[in-house]
């Protein structure tokens, strides 16, 4: 059968081995569901389920963290054990709506009810598997409620969604367990916010626009460019794409589809593709590589391949809910897809947190480097079976490939991860072939060592570092002499100080 198909695809359009495989090879596997208590309605409405986000502790488990009918629920993934329910407000919202984002060992959440606990909630996470803490319940004179938050982990720094929904507040976690109210940004109307390296986007919710925000001087915000979506629904969130090149966007509205915008030229910002699930009514979406990861209501999770941004194709779906495919606020609200095992986390508003593994086929990759004549530090970005360095590197001098650890160790092979020295005998340029490597654990010995990152270019400051082990400002490349770096290029080999034993880990999200 796979044959005539084959055969079939070939006789009809150009043959794409990307395109073909995802139907066969894409997929969304259940692996385990459990449910909170929730609030049941005269109406037949079940409410409570609303946010999830995620949690990778220093020793390596998963936690999934999800809004619920209590408060905040913090669940192991590898055994589904529900560590805690830290309690939070509970009055005057039908819908329980909390929004939780993470920073270093700490958990924030806002939450749109009133009552005991209000305020923004700040969860200590370091005692995990045994326990979290509730720290404190911070409030800010005239923001008791909020409905969306996000957390720009390279800078430290909350942008929350005001009460009144006309602006996001900008507050410093200098100190995580004590923020501060730095300032305020005034918007027409807001309903979510997305932050990273000092770019702020905000969903206009009814006045049917969305904003993009510089935010690098914390008193002087400025707005880059604000675009108005023709015949819009209610612009419900914003999400860009890891190299901040596009953008998507979501309008919770029946017939209105999600949108990819092409945001490189800031003053012509454009309108690319567009996709909506057979439900007609999304809820959220997330960008992680090259797929958005959807909440779309009643016909649960979509994940939908966005590489082509002018012909966004759906690969993969779960349904959550499984009442029925209506356009009505039921069933997935929330999900969480930056997990370092392709588990995806969502979450329903009847209280069911379901969590899914998402199979993919890996696709070969080239990557091309250049390298001087003499001494280079190098490192393997792809994963590749043949690590013979003589192999891949044809103008390398026998016997001068170098690791590092308390000393230089002569080798035969390239390990992921590790950075080395080796002597080429021509200036020369090394293609590597392999599969994509988006995530590395590296152990970090006391003072120097020699390291390297994977098939992206990822910057310092994105690297996960719980322990605090890297000194600042002690990453050096080589080029004829050492210079300071502020990322890890691809095939390029580093120095590192560490002021101890222990791990660092670099994710492409």
């Amino acid at each position: 059968m796979r044959r005539i198909l084959i055969l079939q695809f070939l006789c009809g359009i150009f043959f794409n081995p990307h395109l073909f495989a995802q139907p066969f090879e894409y997929n969304l596997e259940l692996i385990d569901r459990i449910w909170f208590p929730s609030q049941q309605w005269n109406s037949g409405d079940t409410t409570g389920g609303s946010d999830v986000w995620g949690y990778r502790a220093p020793d390596g488990e998963e936690y999934a963290i999800m809004g619920v009918l209590e408060g905040t629920a913090f669940v192991r993934i590898s055994t589904m054990e529900v560590i805690d329910i830290v309690p939070g407000p509970q009055n005057n919202d039908y819908y329980y709506h909390r929004d939780i984002k993470t920073y270093g060992h700490y958990a924030y959440v806002v939450h749109e009810m009133t009552g005991l606990g209000y305020g923004m909630t700040v969860i200590n996470l370091e005692n995990l598997p045994n326990s979290v803490e509730l720290v404190q319940s911070y409030v800010s004179p005239g923001n008791v409620r909020s409905h969306n938050l996000s957390i720009d982990t390279a800078t430290g720094y909350a942008y929350i969604v005001k009460q009144a929904y006309n602006g996001f507040r900008i507050v410093s976690l200098e100190n995580p367990e004590e923020p501060v109210d730095i300032n305020m940004v005034s918007t027409p109307d807001i309903h979510d916010v997305f932050a990273r390296s000092d770019t702020v986007y905000v969903a206009e919710g009814t006045n049917g626009t969305f904003s993009i925000w510089d935010v690098s001087d914390k008193m002087n915000p400025a707005m880059l460019t604000r675009v108005s979506i023709p015949n819009s629904g209610y612009v419900h969130n914003i999400w860009p794409t890891d190299d901040g090149k596009f953008a998507m966007t979501t309008e919770e509205t029946v017939n209105k589809t999600l949108k990819i915008w092409d945001i490189q030229n800031i003053n012509n910002v454009t309108l690319l593709g567009e996709y909506l699930g057979e439900n007609n009514l999304a809820h959220n979406t997330h960008i992680h590589g090259n797929f958005a990861y959807i909440s779309h209501y009643t016909v649960g999770v979509k994940i939908v391949d966005i590489s082509d941004t002018q012909n966004p194709i759906e690969v993969a779906g779960y349904d959550t809910y499984g009442e029925n495919n209506n356009g009505d606020f039921y069933g997935c609200w929330g999900v969480y897809p930056f997990t370092l095992n392709d588990y995806v986390y969502a979450s329903d508003l009847e209280g069911y947190l379901t969590i899914l593994k998402f199979n993919h086929p890996e696709f070969p990759v080239e990557l091309s480097v250049n390298y001087s004549s003499d001494w280079n530090m190098i490192g393997l970005p792809v994963l590749n079976d043949g690590t013979l360095y003589l192999n891949i590197f044809s103008d390398a001098i026998e016997g001068t490939l170098y690791s590092f650890q308390d000393g230089y160790i002569q080798e035969n092979e390239l390990i992921n991860g590790a950075g080395y020295w080796l002597r080429l005998s021509n200036q020369s340029q090394v293609t590597f072939t392999g599969e994509e490597l988006n995530f590395l654990s590296l152990q970090l010995n006391t003072g120097w060592n020699l390291i390297t990152g994977f098939t992206q270019a990822v910057s310092i400051n994105s690297i996960y570092d719980p322990l605090d082990l890297i000194i600042l400002g002690t990453l050096f490349r080589f080029d004829e002499s050492y210079t300071p770096a502020d990322e890890l290029i691809p095939g390029n080999g580093y120095w590192i100080r560490s002021v101890g034993n222990g791990e660092i880990f670099l994710s492409e999200n």
